[in-house]
C-alpha cells in the first residue's frame, strides 16, 4: 500500500498533462508501465539486500561494501544531492496549486518554504510511530485524490458527448 502511495508525486497531477500531449494515451501509459516495471525491479532488489544485510544509510552502504568505498562516497553526495534539488522543486509545485489563493507566487513560494520545514521538522522529531500514521494518511489521501480525479474525468467528458439535444 505506502508503496503504490509513494510512486504517485506531484507530478502525477502537474506535468501528466504535458506527458499526454506529447504521447498520447497509449504512449504514456505504456512509458508509465515500463517505469513503473523498472521501479518495481529495482526496490525488489534493494528490499532484498536490506533483508539479507540490514544497516542504516543502507545505499551508500551497499555501494561500500559490494563496489568501492570512492564511488559509495560518490553515490552518498549524489543521494544528497537528489534530495536537496527535489525538495525546493516539490515546494514550489505545491505552492503553485494554491494560485486559487491569488496571492502573489513570492508569498506562496515563501509560505510553502517555511511550512515545509517546520512540518518536515516536525515529524522528524515526532518518531516513526508518527510517522507510520502520516505515510498511511497521506498515501490513502493521495490515492482517493487520484481514484477521483479520474472519476471526474470520466463524468466530465460524459456530460459533454450526450449525442443529441
Amino acid at each position: 500500500f505506502i508503496a503504490v502511495s509513494t510512486v504517485i508525486g506531484v507530478t502525477i497531477f502537474y506535468s501528466d498533462g504535458k506527458a499526454l500531449e506529447v504521447a498520447g494515451p497509449s504512449g504514456a501509459l505504456l512509458a508509465f508501465a515500463i517505469v513503473g516495471a523498472v521501479a518495481i525491479c529495482v526496490m525488489e532488489c534493494v528490499s532484498e539486500l536490506i533483508q539479507m544485510f540490514p544497516t542504516p544509510n543502507a545505499i551508500v552502504e551497499f555501494v561500500r561494501i559490494f563496489v568501492d568505498e570512492d564511488l559509495a562516497w560518490v553515490i552518498g553526495i549524489g543521494y544528497w544531492y537528489t534530495w536537496a534539488a527535489i525538495f525546493p522543486t516539490q515546494i514550489i509545485a505545491a505552492a503553485n496549486f494554491t494560485s486559487y489563493w491569488h496571492l502573489a507566487q513570492v508569498y506562496q513560494t515563501a509560505a510553502f518554504y517555511i511550512f515545509a520545514a517546520l512540518a518536515v521538522l516536525a515529524i522528524n522529531y515526532a518518531g516513526i510511530f508518527a510517522f507510520g500514521w502520516i505515510e498511511t494518511i497521506g498515501g490513502v489521501l493521495k490515492i482517493c485524490m487520484v481514484i477521483g480525479g479520474g472519476i471526474a474525468m470520466y463524468v466530465i467528458h460524459g456530460e459533454g458527448d450526450t449525442g443529441s439535444k
